[in-house]
């Protein structure tokens, strides 16, 4: 079974506080809403890599009140929300990697689910927004992020958002990912790799979102992430700079 790792980062600029309502007359004033379509996403097979893979990635928000279901946070709930601030909780997806996409004799980490908390505040046209991920299985640690965007109407129904994001990780999530233990080590040849905590990555990122008419919205995004710390130094590192890229069309019920 080939596993998907889908970048947090990509997932907080595809989605995050930049969204598509911000362009859409009116999706704001309704208790629920819904908007779905199909998209598909660029990213490495695994943080480090130097080869990408393309796979279909669909556009899903949705909101009943306080509840919502989104690509980039999962299923969750507000605990706080209004114009500037924003505090919830959610289950979100966890990917992992195949042990085919890593050397041979590495070993292949499963997919998870993960219990998250964030935050946002939004200033102007600045937003603001941290979370963190426990992952319940596969890497099993923690995994923070931090992200900086900016909103720039160009037209009534286009929009840019240039962004900056970083991760920080626990030493159990950097160690599953990023290690070689001793067996694996005499398994592939590659020395044996014991990764710290730390910050792991930053990101930057161009979204394009464009207005096609009161329901329908094109969503893109280019980005490339730098790794560093011990996501740099491992043997399993391939690449310095990992590119990323969506492309999504949704519907708006």
């Amino acid at each position: 079974m080939q596993r998907q790792l889908i970048p947090a980062t990509l997932l907080l600029l595809i989605a995050g506080e930049a969204r598509a309502d911000d362009v859409q007359s009116g999706a704001g004033d309704k208790e629920y809403n819904l908007s779905v379509g199909p998209g598909a996403a660029i990213f490495p097979t695994y943080q480090g890599s130097n080869k990408s893979r393309v796979i279909p990635l669909p556009v899903i928000e949705g909101r009943y009140g306080r509840f919502f279901v989104d690509t980039s946070e999962g299923i969750g709930v507000d605990l706080y929300r209004d114009d500037i601030f924003r505090l919830g909780a959610s289950v979100t997806y966890v990917a992992g990697y195949d042990s085919g996409d890593v050397p041979k004799g590495i070993n292949g980490i499963d997919d998870t689910a993960g219990a998250r908390v964030f935050g946002s505040v939004r200033l102007d046209r600045f937003t603001f927004s941290v979370g963190a991920v426990q992952s319940i299985g596969g890497a099993k640690g923690l995994v923070a992020d931090a992200g900086l965007s900016y909103y720039l109407p160009l037209t009534p129904s286009f929009a840019l958002v240039p962004s900056v994001s970083t991760t920080w990780a626990d030493g159990k999530y950097m160690d599953n990912y990023f290690g070689i233990s001793a067996a694996e080590s005499v398994a592939s040849g590659l020395p044996s790799f014991k990764a710290k905590s730390g910050f792991k990555d930053a990101s930057l990122s161009l979204t394009g979102i464009y207005r096609v008419s009161d329901r329908w919205t094109v969503t893109g995004n280019v980005g490339a992430t730098m790794l560093f710390g011990d996501a740099l130094d491992t043997p399993l590192n391939q690449e310095k700079w990992n590119p990323t890229g969506f492309l999504g069309l949704s519907y708006r019920f």
